[in-house]
């Protein structure tokens, strides 16, 4: 049930049909698509068979309820339509089928399995269940009871109330679940998918009467109750693609709540997950927060909404706790949805198989533990039998058939993993254990064993920088922990010199690692794995160092001077690495710009900080300034030279070298805001670095004034001077798909190469002298010039141009990225609507410019201010429309838009007011 895709919980093969709820009866061989309506009636009657006590049925409070879709039929159970739900568009076949995950069938009767055409590697026969078994659903109750889940909402649609065949079908199901729930001591609750329309809400009616009628549904002792009332469900409400009918859902909900026999009810409504805000999945339809204020418990729908383990923490922080806040305030109590992975491929072959990963139960675990924090005190968990959409928790076998439709498995953990894992999560939110980042132990396991990290004895800080940074970004990029450990069993890295690590020096004197040699061979180093063990070895601390970013770009992190692209969170596997690397130029790095460096604030400090270990992580050694002499006349106040000395000495703990150069020896930096956007000149960089690399020089510096517009060209850098060989061209590729995704080249790679090949110049930035104020004023020469420049400015134009085709490409590639590709081409897209707009304001400014100057020639004074003052506000909203849209990532970014407000759209605003004649402040 994700929004936003099909919605494969809606479509069933017939829609027409009533819902009846039948007594418990054992299955039978009787076909369902013969009977009558009158005889489903028949049927009907109350639960009288054992009952057995069990959880608490009279809160929803700590409980956690599992969806229970109960929709799947075989050949051969009498069900009117054979593999319904296993097979897409009428097969049930290798490479025609609809379900992710294959069911574990080894403790089912053989009077519960139903033969396949599918075949196992083996050559045995694939079986599947039916949902029409009793035994089979009872047994589902069972291993709920055994893994401490607390029960099911069953689940049921809300077609025409004609249609005998269906009905029987699926009340025959909802019997099944009545008795597993009372035999095992479990709870169930009738749950409504539905749409929210006036034909579907009267079908919805007639159904709930027959279920009170005829079964006495609400009186069954296994039935879930909350704040002292029956519970019933209503998924569906308000999302975008269900149908809506805002008054008669009120009525809906008066009825349920409110009628004197049918009425009576806690009613749990199934919401989007934007529902607070009225947006994205969910209508925006003021009448949606007035239904929820009749509901008693708010569930949204979180399948689909996150897809990453780091994602969930966030979703919890801007979605969890201001629902959670919003329901106490309002006395509703919060059912947030949980699921542990989402997979469709067989149903849709565009998507994805494994498209939400579940990492082990990690991704599900990470959930309950923040709705936890979140503060939620009940769980709904998707979905208990749902392996269509691969979000089933029961047991999925790891030996799937073979053959043309793959299948997932649960990576090799126990078939019953996640029912245990689910049950731990109730035990999670009742407060019975404490929330933990990883999964807690079973049976004494540990499914993600730590990551164990020898580091040798060295107490230089470049070694503790060396191993806190493996262990920081292993942290973040694996499940497993990394920990450090002296042990010498079971290691995955062991780093190190010969001086530092007993392990570094055996394998080197055992000629099985050969550590650099030659000019900068203390900078070098050499990363091999030797019987699933990782060794990253050099002849100097710093060596090591390097060989640390080595290894976790190998493993999926990018480094950027803009902050890292981490790949998405996953198990730890050794990878075989034979590497061996020292650099090509002994100095490499950045000239920073003074203000940076010098530093007007603490948080200046840092951010500068930050940047040079960005700095350091791309293997560059070097930051070059200017003498603070040079930087300002007089003598640097103490508070300024402290936090000088606290970059500086930042820099030299991360092993660089500092170099202070002159300012009459520097290139004064170009202070056009225009500086601050993205640049591609890498081209013109490996013509430079080539030309100084023939010439022998032993350092290549890049002046670094900025950061988002920089970014590749720092990297190229980087690249470059320990790979020569490495041209722009090449870079590129290997740029765009290291930091997008494999889907954006060539596409994005070639837009790269386009930029580089254009220059990249537009017309410098137009000068706003005096607005003349008399006739002799327009023939002043700053006027004059101002105007001429104005007029002849067509480079803006191109490179709008150029940025909307760019801004088209990216758009026709981010869907199809994951979903760190997707961030770095939003915020890259987003720097470039940000520069449209400023390109816009500026070639509006140029008319104002141009249309005062022929208005006042023509007419007089007055009449330019007034028809140049149209251009110059649509110039002034253009650039206020920029700094509002303006991607704040990083210390530089914040700088962007503080130039851009000061040097344009205030100097904007200053113009536009001498205009409509205001004095100049």
């Amino acid at each position: 049930m994700i929004v936003g895709e099909a919605d494969t919980r809606c479509q069933f093969p017939r829609i027409d049909v009533v819902f009846v709820l039948l007594a418990v009866l054992a299955f039978t061989s009787h076909c369902l698509a013969d009977v009558t309506l009158d005889e489903a009636l028949a049927k009907l009657a109350s639960y009288n068979g054992p009952s057995v006590e069990g959880v608490d049925r009279s809160t929803l409070t700590g409980m956690v309820m599992c969806g229970y879709q109960g929709w799947f039929t075989a050949e051969g159970d009498g069900a009117p339509h054979a593999w319904f739900h296993y097979d897409r568009r009428g097969g049930f076949r290798p490479g025609q089928c609809s379900i992710d995950l294959w069911p574990d069938l080894r403790e089912l009767d053989d009077d519960e399995k139903y033969p396949t055409p599918f075949r196992h590697a083996d050559g045995r026969v694939a079986h599947v269940f039916s949902s029409l078994n009793r035994k089979t659903v009872v047994r589902h109750f069972q291993w709920m009871q055994q893994h401490g889940i607390d029960g099911a909402f069953v689940q049921r649609f809300t077609p025409r109330p004609d249609a005998a065949a269906y009905f029987d079908q699926i009340t025959t199901v909802l019997a099944h679940c009545r008795e597993g729930a009372n035999r095992h001591g479990r709870a169930y609750a009738v749950m409504y998918d539905m749409h929210f329309d006036a034909r579907a809400i009267d079908n919805m009616k007639q159904d709930w009467r027959r279920l009170v009628d005829g079964l006495k549904i609400t009186d069954d002792k296994a039935y879930l109750r909350h704040k002292g009332r029956p519970v019933i469900a209503l998924w569906g409400a308000a999302f975008t693609h269900r149908g809506w009918d805002a008054a008669a859902a009120k009525g809906l909900l008066d009825f349920l709540k409110n009628d004197p026999k049918y009425g009576g009810m806690t009613v749990m409504l199934g919401v989007p997950a934007y529902w607070r805000e009225l947006h994205s999945d969910c209508r925006n339809d003021k009448a949606v927060h007035e239904l929820l204020l009749k509901a008693d418990v708010i569930s949204p729908w979180n399948v689909g909404r996150f897809g990453r383990l780091d994602d969930v923490a966030h979703h919890a922080e801007v979605r969890m706790k201001p629902d959670v806040a919003w329901c106490r305030e309002r006395d509703k109590d919060y059912l947030p949805v949980v699921f542990p992975g989402f997979s469709w491929h067989n149903m849709q072959p565009d998507k994805p198989l494994d498209q939400i990963p579940r990492h082990k139960g990690q991704f599900l675990w990470r959930q309950y533990v923040e709705a936890k924090r979140a503060g939620a005190t009940m769980i709904y968990q998707a979905m208990f039998d749902e392996i269509d959409e691969g979000t089933a928790i029961f047991k999925c076998t790891n030996e799937p058939p073979v053959g043309e439709s793959p299948f997932l498995t649960y990576e090799g953990l126990p078939s019953d993993h996640y029912l245990w894992l689910a049950g731990t999560g109730g035990r999670l939110i009742r407060g019975e254990i404490e929330p933990t980042r990883r999964v807690p132990l079973r049976d004494g396991r540990d499914f993600f064993p730590p990551i164990r990290i020898n580091p040798g004895k060295s107490d230089s800080p470049l070694a503790k920088l060396a191993v806190d940074e493996l262990c920081t970004f292993l942290g973040q990029l694996f499940i497993n922990p990394p920990l450090r450990c002296d042990a010498v069993n079971d290691l995955r890295v062991v780093l190190g010199t010969p001086q530092s690590s007993a392990l570094v020096r055996q394998a080197v004197e055992q000629g099985k690692v050969e550590l650099p040699t030659g000019d900068d061979a203390d900078q070098g180093y050499a990363i091999k794995t030797i019987d699933g063990v990782i060794y990253v070895a050099a002849t100097t601390d710093r060596g090591v160092l390097n060989g640390v970013y080595e290894l976790l770009e190998a493993y999926g992190v990018y480094f950027q001077i803009s902050g890292e692209r981490m790949s998405d969170r996953r198990e730890f596997v050794v990878k075989s690495l034979d590497v061996a690397r020292v650099p090509a130029v002994k100095h490499r790095g950045l000239c920073l710009r003074d203000g940076l460096l010098l530093g007007k604030s603490d948080d200046d400090v840092k951010h500068v900080r930050e940047l040079i270990d960005r700095a350091t992580r791309m293997k560059l050694n070097m930051f070059q300034t200017f003498d603070k002499a040079d930087v300002l006349p007089d003598v640097l106040p103490d508070e300024q030279q402290k936090r000088w000395q606290m970059v500086l000495d930042h820099a030299r703990s991360r092993g660089m070298t500092i170099s202070t150069e002159p300012r009459a020896d520097q290139e004064l930096p170009d202070e056009s805001p225009e500086r601050w956007f993205p640049r591609f000149q890498c081209s013109r960089q490996e013509q430079t670095y080539r030309d100084e690399a023939e010439s022998g020089v032993e350092r290549l510096m890049l002046p670094c004034r900025n950061v988002s517009g920089m970014e590749h060209h720092v990297r190229y850098l980087a690249e470059f001077t320990w790979d020569p060989q490495r041209t722009a061209d090449k870079f590129y590729t290997e740029y765009v798909r290291r930091l997008y995704g494999e889907a954006a080249v060539p596409a994005v790679a070639d837009l790269y190469r386009q930029y580089d090949a254009s220059q990249n110049e537009p017309d410098a930035p137009p000068t706003l002298p005096d607005v003349p104020t008399t006739a002799e004023g327009l023939d002043v020469e700053v006027w004059v010039a101002a105007v001429k420049r104005a007029t002849e400015a067509t480079g803006r134009q191109q490179l709008l141009d150029s940025d909307r085709r760019a801004i088209a490409t990216f758009g026709a590639v981010t869907g199809k990225l994951p979903g760190e590709g997707r961030r770095w081409a939003n915020v890259m897209t987003g720097r470039l609507k940000v520069r449209c707009l400023y390109l816009e304001s500026m070639m509006a400014l140029n008319r104002s410019l141009i249309t005062f100057d022929k208005t006042a020639r023509q007419q007089n004074i007055e009449a330019a201010g007034k028809a140049a003052a149209e251009h110059a506000c649509l110039s002034l909203d253009l650039a206020r429309r920029a700094i509002d849209k303006y991607t704040v990532r990083t210390r530089s970014d914040r700088d962007a838009v503080a130039e851009l407000e000061v040097q344009v759209h205030d100097a904007i605003g200053r113009f536009l007011g001498e205009l409509e004649g205001q004095p100049t402040p």
